[in-house]
């Protein structure tokens, strides 16, 4: 077997890493394979140590090797982005082979831009005329240009529709550039002179806890699906911050019915140039607001996205679609035939949970560990207990509602109560026993709230040993609760820790049906 077709053999292995002595072989690979990318991923493994193997192949190369050599040193480049790295791809914009020219194009578009590199793919604009390569240049200034290239994709004349279409997606990018400089910036704290609708996102089962539990004159505007509950607003962005158990929030835009005769891009943009978002971005942005936008489930679909900003930049210059350095997000959606846009202070600051510093395996996320704690409530006298305390999120959000008299936490696993330990000091709560021990051996005298996120799989198991340990659980807590007490926690089989609730003598005062990252549990609340 030849050297050749031994590394034929090799590349079959997708994790195949070359030696040095590799290197040649590859190379003569390279300008016969039909499928060059095996080969190209193999010698990038090397990294820098290809550049210089590669650099002394492409003199003397003939098509299509040089071609190919051109591309693979683009992605040494990009890998290991010395100026000399530039400099070479440089040079090969002059070279005698239009494919070898091309790569070099599209390898300069991931360099550092600059004034002398701008005026190198102008120059090359001016003295090739093919469609292809001006496609590659122009898509190439979107990245290195500044006003020179606007001046001349603005004055560009001609019939090719790809062509015009990325010239009008390069010039976006470079209005939208060069409109950076004029700053933008967020002020939650305003008081808006309206109202307005506030919509906040939560784990589905969630919103149900804020609903029930809403800060003090706030008015509910209803729910928007699974996860989503509106409110209305009448003061600060930073009003929303009070509402510890949503995920984030935003400030809704009326919905706009759905029409056939109009493109979903058409109507993104219309909403976003409309009166009543203009008035939202101006009272809480200083400046012209620069807008990332989602549409869907967090999705950013390449193609709706630039027709949403091509749109948008022809109805209005007072908002900036900008991805990379955006002020607000415009979360897009269709609910019930309409068009739904929620405007969301991407640049806010979340400071709620300062508290969480260290975390385990199955740690409640803070926005689950506050709606259990208010759903849990605070009564006089409070001793509290967390069976299964792990990072210490649930004591900690309990702490911060109101005063108790004893708090202990246990777990069996000693990295989990260095965990909670370290939360619990950062929140300033003090005084917290916690204990290296099972939840089975565990009283607590005078107990009354047993407030836990239990282990669902990840830290004790999966099968029947979770659901079987919180059945027994129930019982067991149930006997040390003083009258009047509670246990509060999740349940990933609500039925079985409801029926035995209920066989040890406890009331069922709360049971919502919770996802987490797709794991269905139920937010129970017994009674004694």
């Amino acid at each position: 077997m030849t050297r050749v077709e031994d590394l034929q053999t090799r590349l079959q292995d997708p994790g195949f890493t070359p030696g040095r002595r590799d290197v040649p072989g590859l190379l003569e690979l390279l300008g016969l394979a039909d499928d060059d990318e095996p080969v190209l991923r193999a010698l990038a493994r090397l990294g820098a140590e290809a550049k210089a193997p590669v650099v002394a192949r492409f003199d003397g190369a003939a098509a299509p090797l040089r071609a190919r050599l051109v591309r693979l040193y683009g992605r040494l480049a990009r890998e290991h982005p010395e100026d000399d790295a530039w400099r070479w791809l440089e040079g090969r914009l002059d070279d005698g082979d239009p494919k070898a020219r091309r790569n070099a194009l599209i390898a300069l578009k991931h360099g550092p831009p600059t004034p002398e590199r701008e005026a190198l793919l102008l120059g090359y604009w001016s003295r090739e005329a093919r469609p292809e390569h001006r496609r590659t240049v122009a898509d190439a200034l979107g990245a290195l240009g500044g006003q020179r290239s606007v001046a001349l994709l603005e004055a560009w004349r001609g019939d090719d529709p790809q062509l015009q279409k990325i010239i009008t997606r390069t010039l976006l990018r470079l209005r939208r550039d060069a409109r950076r400089g004029a700053g933008s910036s967020l002020h939650p704290e305003r008081r808006s002179r309206g109202q307005f609708t506030a919509r906040l996102w939560h784990r589905a089962g969630l919103e149900r806890v804020t609903e029930a539990f809403l800060p003090k004159g706030w008015r509910r505007a209803g729910h928007r699906g699974p996860g989503a509950l509106a409110v209305t607003l009448e003061g600060s962005l930073t009003d929303l911050l009070a509402v510890r158990t949503a995920r984030w929030f935003g400030v809704e835009l009326t919905p706009v019915a759905l029409s056939p005769r109009e493109e979903l891009a058409d109507t993104v943009a219309r909403v976003l140039a409309s009166e009543e978002a203009r008035k939202v971005f101006s009272t809480w942005t200083a400046g012209v607001p620069r807008v990332r936008i989602a549409v869907g489930q967090g999705g950013h679909p390449r193609k709706l996205l630039w027709a949403i900003a091509e749109r948008l930049e022809k109805l209005t210059r007072s908002v900036v679609n900008d991805p990379r350095e955006s002020t607000w997000e415009a979360v897009v959606s269709e609910y019930r035939g309409t068009l739904q846009v929620v405007l969301s202070p991407h640049a806010m600051a979340d400071p709620r949970f300062p508290w969480r510093l260290a975390q385990v395996p199955a740690s409640s996320h803070p926005t689950v560990a506050a709606a259990l704690a208010l759903v849990a409530g605070v009564r006089p006298g409070e001793v509290v207990w967390d069976p299964f305390v792990g990072a210490g999120a649930e004591l900690v959000e309990r702490s911060l509602l109101g005063p108790w008299t004893r708090m202990v936490g246990t777990d069996r696993d000693p990295t989990a109560l260095e965990a909670a330990r370290t939360n619990l000091q950062a929140a300033g709560v003090e005084g917290v026993a916690l204990l290296q021990q099972d939840a089975r051996d565990t009283q607590v005298e005078g107990l009354t709230l047993a407030l836990t996120n239990p282990p669902l799989g990840s830290r004790v198991g999966f099968g029947e040993e979770v659901p079987a340990l919180l059945e027994a659980m129930v019982p067991r807590i149930a006997r040390q609760l003083r009258p009047g007490g509670r246990l509060v926690w999740l349940s990933p089989v609500p039925e079985r820790t409801r029926a035995a609730a209920q066989r040890a003598g406890l009331r069922v005062t709360w049971d919502q049906p919770v996802s987490l990252e797709g794991l269905v549990t139920a937010l129970q609340r017994f009674d004694r």
